[in-house]
């Protein structure tokens, strides 16, 4: 099953619950929360972050993937003339550009009506510089917060297996691009052989779902 991204969003009663709807008038009530890997050195000696944004459906608890974003920075990485540096692995004619973390937490607010993100497995002086940076950014939203999940080095690969393995797991086609092209599906491809930001940020992002689940009242 391919993911459709909504074209807009209702908050419920209940705070933690959002209803997405969806082209063809399909509507479905969502737990939304994003999921961050913080930049590190990783494979390829790669030094980036990825963070994706998430929805586990209220009634069937299967987790979608809306939407990826590689970053490096916090706010937009620039270089000395101010301006957004390009990024050099782009696809044929198409320009892509180096924005900061908070673009992506601003574009997700607009479409999602989300703040929330999870993070985890990695050193606390990891979250210490880049989630102190985005509290403190003009740029991020209001009501931005992060919780750490404790559980992702330990139950973090058995969650993606037994996702996939069950069907409770719906990947995303990003920007009309087809899945195997998306940033986390070929991270997804290498598995926990080498640790990439793509596979990590699942990781997160199951590990969340499973460790602070939704109350389930006025939905």
């Amino acid at each position: 099953m391919i993911v459709q991204q909504p074209i807009s969003f209702r908050k419920k009663k209940n705070p933690d619950i959002t209803r997405l709807y969806f082209e063809r008038g399909e509507s479905l009530d969502f737990y939304l929360m994003g999921a961050i890997a913080w930049p590190e050195v990783l494979a390829e000696n790669s030094y980036f972050g990825l963070a994706l944004m998430g929805g586990q459906e209220v009634k069937s608890k299967k987790v979608r993937v809306f939407d990826e974003f590689e970053f490096a920075t916090i706010d937009h990485w620039e270089d000395a003339k101010g301006s957004i540096r390009k990024k050099t692995d782009t696809e044929a004619g198409v320009t892509d550009f180096w924005y900061g973390l908070t673009h992506f937490f601003n574009q997700i607010l607009g479409q999602y009506g989300c703040t929330g993100y999870f993070w985890g497995g990695q050193h606390a002086e990891i979250f210490q510089r880049y989630g102190l940076q985005a509290y403190r950014s003009d740029m991020s939203p209001q009501g931005l917060y992060f919780n750490e999940i404790h559980m992702v080095k330990e139950a973090g690969d058995n969650l993606i297996a037994e996702y996939l393995n069950f069907d409770k797991l719906i990947l995303p086609v990003i920007s009309k691009r087809t899945l195997t092209n998306t940033i986390l599906y070929q991270h997804m491809k290498a598995g926990g052989i080498v640790k990439r930001p793509g596979w990590h940020a699942l990781k997160v992002l199951l590990a969340g779902f499973e460790s602070w689940p939704v109350e389930e009242y006025n939905f």
